[in-house]
């Protein structure tokens, strides 16, 4: 029926779902229309649930939420379906999304994320880097399935994604195919102030289990989609050298290669260790499975080691460098790669972690962390470190300033969650320090040198 609203829910949690009833009960509805709601107990996936609710509902706009989810937008109706009327190509509606798809299809790490939601766990605002007004809202390859709104029934894809992932990206690609316009809501006032229309209650963390075959499954069946990079014809290299900087961390040394053949693995890459110290016999496996290693002696300083490290490297690789004690994981790791080729003159890309950080991109004149993604053809162009420095904080900062005084730009991410282990300073600082204000005629915090001898 044309003027009922059907709100579509799989439960299992029957307290959670009572709490986002009491919501949906309180919401303002249009005059002349009506709601119905309907639970999906025992699926077998969500989109079979959505799929046989669907097809038992008449009403016209379906609203697929999840059992967590609390509308607080008393007019929430009232807006959906202005958003609906004002463009019968819009088909389908989500709370947060982005604006492509990259490459490792999590679209989360996408360059262009949008709109707002409530996290009730952490109690902050999920702004999505996007937070100018729009008439109605932003255009979008992907929106996440805590709400998704349709006026028009399309078959969830259960013959494909008969799990509890990328069931969300799939249907808005399905919808993309069908040449309906995917939206994300606008949901700030006029001055850019997030007013969220829903709020999320994150509690027990979703199973992982399958997530990686999923994810696979959605970028073979929607590749068409997918950002395609191919056509930066400076982009030259043809895989990446991941240099995990061990230290005297060798419990960390297992758990970070696995997270390497796991997440990187799908392009070409080498892996180089860069240790103090080591078992012979750890040393022959590592042989053995082609994996370079790089000692540091103790005439070696920060400098001079990455020297080594960009010599021992393929020639045609891009290189990047990662402290041990970093747990990666594949969307932050294909979100970077994915970024330094965005445009021809990034020259490195890195990441920075923290809370309450919206996870967001931004261009910087910088390098802070050890998880940082060198383009081979900058290094080439910038030449070596500075082995005059000793520690690896003033080695990597000098490096951005000469990448950036070489013309080209360097990428920030700011990664929610993420945990940067602490520099550890050593006896050399203040020598790298009064070397640093001599080079540049200024120090790290922008003040000039008074005692410099021209």
């Amino acid at each position: 029926m044309s003027n009922t609203f059907c709100f579509i829910a799989c439960v299992n949690n029957e307290d959670l779902y009572k709490e986002s009833l009491l919501y949906i009960r309180q919401l303002d509805i249009p005059e002349g229309f009506a709601i119905e709601c309907r639970a999906v107990r025992n699926a077998r996936s969500i989109t079979s649930g959505y799929n046989a609710a669907m097809r038992k509902s008449d009403a016209k706009y379906k609203i697929y939420i999840h059992q967590d989810v609390y509308i607080i937008n008393k007019r929430f109706l009232h807006d959906l379906l202005s958003l609906f009327n004002s463009d019968k190509a819009i088909g389908l509606v989500g709370m947060v999304g982005s604006a492509d798809i990259p490459e490792d299809g999590v679209w989360w790490e996408a360059r262009q994320i949008l709109g707002c939601a409530y996290d009730c766990k952490t109690t902050s605002t999920k702004l999505a880097g996007i937070n100018q007004p729009s008439e109605t809202g932003w255009d979008a390859k992907i929106v996440d399935g805590l709400i998704i709104a349709t006026q028009y029934d399309l078959p969830w894809r259960e013959d494909l994604f008969d799990g509890w992932h990328f069931y969300d990206a799939s249907q808005c690609c399905e919808f993309l195919r069908k040449n309906h316009r995917v939206l994300v809501a606008n949901q700030y006032d006029p001055d850019g102030t997030p007013k969220p229309w829903c709020l999320h209650y994150i509690g027990e963390a979703t199973s992982m289990l399958y997530y990686e075959k999923y994810r696979s499954l959605f970028l073979s069946e929607y590749s068409e989609f997918v950002f395609d990079e191919a056509g930066i014809s400076e982009k030259e290299a043809t895989g990446i050298s991941v240099v995990l900087m061990i230290g005297d961390n060798l419990d960390t040394i297992w758990i970070r290669m696995d997270e390497v053949e796991r997440y990187i693995g799908k392009k070409n890459y080498e892996l180089i260790i860069l240790v103090n110290h080591l078992e012979n016999k750890t040393e022959k496996l590592f042989e053995q499975d082609g994996i370079k290693v790089i000692f540091t002696g103790t005439g070696d300083n920060a400098a001079s080691t990455l020297n080594r490290v960009i010599l021992t490297s393929e020639k045609q690789y891009d290189v990047l460098l990662m402290d041990s004690r970093i747990s990666i994981s594949g969307s932050i790791s294909l979100a970077v790669q994915h970024a330094l080729y965005t445009e021809a003159d990034i020259g490195a890309v890195y990441c920075s972690g923290g809370e309450p950080l919206p996870e967001t991109w931004e261009k910087t004149n910088n390098l802070e962390s050890i998880f940082t993604l060198f383009k081979r053809t900058a290094l080439e162009k910038t030449g070596s470190f500075d082995e005059r420095f000793k520690t690896l904080e003033y080695s990597i900062y000098d490096y951005a300033l000469r990448l950036i005084n070489g013309g080209n730009k360097i990428l920030k991410r700011n990664v929610s969650g993420l945990v940067l282990p602490p520099n550890e300073y050593t006896g050399d600082i203040r020598s790298d320090e009064l070397i640093f204000n001599e080079k540049w005629d200024f120090d790290r915090d922008g003040q000039s040198n008074p005692h410099r001898q021209v």
